[in-house]
């Protein structure tokens, strides 16, 4: 199903790992001091995960909030940040979490065989811009949240 899903909805790699296609985007735009710049005021994506694929650690300038919809299994979103780790699971139960600004997070399935996956929505606000997004190295990481060693080495991607 899930390769299904990427073709049906022209889904395309995101950076961070899983497969994403913008869906929607505000009409209006305005200047954000704490971004220093013009953004949309609102931005939405169709994000997918699947099997043993996951989103690296990276952090936005905004807040984005998650919907989890079709999914065969949950999803964990890992936050690390200046209140410690925090661990979401977003599932039937709760499906809805928000990441705000400026924290590192993560996300990977609760089950990861090749036949699970999780569609979500996010929508970001101020709009999303790839400007605006950093992709976490370990090492930086680690030299912040060294008790999450574990965690960090196995959601991370350095090129």
């Amino acid at each position: 199903m899930p390769s299904s899903l990427i073709d049906s909805l022209a889904l395309q790699l995101h950076p961070e790992g899983g497969y994403y296609r913008r869906v929607y985007q505000s009409s209006s735009a305005q200047y954000f001091a704490s971004h220093n710049a013009e953004r949309f005021l609102l931005t939405s994506i169709i994000y997918l995960l699947q099997g043993r694929n996951f989103s690296a650690f990276h952090q936005i300038r905004s807040d984005e909030l998650w919907f989890l919809g079709g999914h065969n299994t949950n999803m964990i979103i890992h936050e690390l940040g200046e209140g410690g780790y925090r661990k979401t699971i977003l599932s039937r139960d709760n499906p809805f979490h928000c990441v705000s600004a400026g924290q590192w997070f993560a996300a990977e399935l609760m089950e990861n065989s090749d036949c699970h996956y999780a569609l979500c929505y996010c929508s970001v606000s101020p709009g999303f811009d790839f400007d605006d997004f950093v992709l976490a190295e370990s090492q930086a990481l680690l030299h912040c949240f060294p008790e999450h060693k574990a965690l960090i080495e196995r959601l991370t991607r350095d090129v």
